[in-house]
């Protein structure tokens, strides 16, 4: 997304619009917020507080990569390859019913579980690190992947 931001910026044909100006004036709210909060606090931590201006960074660089995405492709292309993405989870969460209900052997789902998150747990957990996040991803990319699955 960092790179896509770049050429965001240096693509002549996309010009910053209202709500990219008022986005990053919310990121620098939020900075300078949190820099003078954080200086009246005694207890100041000058690590978290980084950590909070690298998460905002990062908020902004997805935000205007994503943008410069659906400017250049359009949202069928993203919704195509968003398909292609929840069929990638499907196919995870396939494997993990079926390691979980014995038909496949455990080990490869600790493998995959591994592979992709760098944690193992008993119950379906997908590409993340907590169970209960592998469950609602796969329960919302089955319903993605039906809407959309049937128009692209």
């Amino acid at each position: 997304m960092a790179l896509l931001t770049i050429l965001f910026f240096l693509d002549k044909r996309l010009n910053l619009v209202k709500q990219d100006v008022q986005v990053l004036f919310l990121f620098l709210f939020i900075i300078v917020y949190g820099g003078v909060f954080y200086g009246f606090d005694s207890s100041f931590n000058a690590a978290l507080y980084f950590k909070e201006v690298l998460t905002i960074l990062l908020g902004g660089l997805m935000y205007f990569g994503t943008r410069y995405f659906l400017a250049k492709y359009g949202i069928q292309f993203f919704v195509r390859f968003s398909i292609y993405a929840y069929g990638f989870i499907l196919f995870l969460g396939v494997i993990e019913l079926l390691a979980i209900a014995g038909l496949l052997p455990m080990g490869i789902k600790e493998v995959l579980n591994m592979l992709l998150s760098g944690k193992h747990h008993e119950r379906i957990q997908l590409a993340t690190m907590e169970p209960s996040w592998g469950a609602r991803t796969l329960i919302f990319s089955m319903l993605i992947y039906a809407f959309y699955g049937n128009k692209y």
